[in-house]
């Protein structure tokens, strides 16, 4: 089956004739990999572990005029609703 969309790491060789697609999955991945978002979460991921931060987070979160937190740090964990 031919990709419907085209760029990025899908295409293994480029010729005058045409393109040779890499093999499936990623022949359909067209574009960049979201490198710097995957880097991003293993972050917050790591601070989700500190419950300093996440206490912190409450607090401030809680002074702000239109926001409402729900739950504590006991009951949620490591999960602030707002």
């Amino acid at each position: 089956m031919p990709p419907f969309n085209g760029r990025g790491d899908m295409i293994r060789e480029v010729s005058r004739c045409g393109a040779i697609y890499g093999d499936p999955p990623r022949r359909f991945e067209a574009g960049t990999q979201p490198i710097a978002e995957a880097i991003a979460l293993g972050a917050a991921i790591d601070c989700t572990a500190d419950p300093q931060a996440i206490a912190y987070a409450q607090e401030k979160l809680a002074d702000t005029n239109f926001v409402r937190v729900s739950g504590t740090l006991a009951e949620e964990g490591p999960i602030i609703s707002f």
